[in-house]
């Protein structure tokens, strides 16, 4: 990255790539790039929408000509001001229990936000459900079964389509792992990387925040206990803060396998058939893990 695309801000710093499309500039700000204008609209809007319901994200810093974003060399570049945080990692060699409520609290308060500025933004409309129904069934035809077999699909995806009946459904934050919320000396700071923003199930959100731990801490399906105690006191907080319905708490055991396969089919589309196989790996230990419950 050319340290002359900062002019547009008047800045002087240091860029650094975190990956390949984002740089860290100055421990100050964070740089990212866009292929596609209508991403970049998207973010432009949602930071403003969510910046004055007062959720902690990042502002968008203008230019010195008061443009939000510019475009350099056919790619759109927006720069964020840097929240004072950090993410939480080796999660279970921390109060992992108090982090699970405080991620509960910090999630529900999101999703308060996001359903209170949904009208106000048109936005894909992306529920897990027709995901199941659409490529990643057709990745799984394509490999032949070989990874999972139809009747074991259908019966999960018959699961889902029933209990998504009455689900409720809003705008979520579509990547919500521990990566994406920041916290400095124990207390939290703020959201980061709405990218993949869109309108599906509300306990989509909290299913992949489960999925992303299991995920990120793969030694916890060694420890079915430590594992339980983080589930129902994320989820017991989930439901003080935000009212889940009991529908919705059913739903969460299935929708984070719907989550899994839907990796599971993304690692096929990418040829990358150990990834695949590994993560079908956590799948088994959720399936497992719902017989329990």
């Amino acid at each position: 990255m050319d340290n002359k695309i900062l002019r547009n801000w008047d800045l002087e710093l240091d860029i650094r790539e975190l990956q390949g499309n984002i740089w860290n500039v100055g421990n100050k700000y964070i740089l990212k790039s866009f292929d596609k204008l209508d991403n970049v609209n998207k973010n432009v809007k949602l930071t403003k929408l969510l910046t004055s319901s007062h959720i902690n994200i990042p502002y968008i810093k203008e230019t010195v000509d008061n443009r939000e974003f510019i475009m350099d060399n056919l790619k759109y570049y927006i720069l964020f001001e840097k929240i004072d945080g950090i993410n939480i990692v080796d999660l279970f060699n921390k109060n992992y229990l108090h982090i699970g409520k405080e991620s509960a609290k910090c999630i529900a308060s999101l999703h308060k936000g996001l359903k209170k500025i949904e009208k106000d933004i048109d936005i894909n409309d992306n529920n897990i459900l027709f995901e199941m129904k659409s490529w990643i069934y057709y990745e799984f035809e394509r490999y032949g079964w070989s990874i999972i077999s139809y009747e074991e699909y259908l019966k999960l995806l018959n699961k889902l389509e029933l209990l998504s009946i009455n689900l409720p459904t809003q705008l979520v934050h579509g990547d919500l792992h521990l990566g994406n919320l920041l916290y400095k000396d124990s207390r939290f700071t703020g959201y980061i990387d709405f990218d993949l923003s869109e309108k599906n199930l509300r306990v989509f959100d909290i299913s992949y925040f489960l999925v992303s731990i299991i995920s990120e801490n793969s030694d916890i399906m060694l420890d079915n206990k430590k594992w339980r105690d983080f589930y129902n006191t994320f989820l017991d907080q989930c439901s003080i803060e935000n009212e889940l319905t009991n529908e919705e708490i059913e739903a969460v055991p299935i929708v984070m396998m719907a989550i899994e396969l839907l990796f599971v089919a993304y690692f096929l589309r990418a040829e990358n058939i150990h990834l695949a196989e590994k993560t079908m790996e956590i799948y088994r230990f959720l399936e497992n893990f719902n017989k329990k419950l």
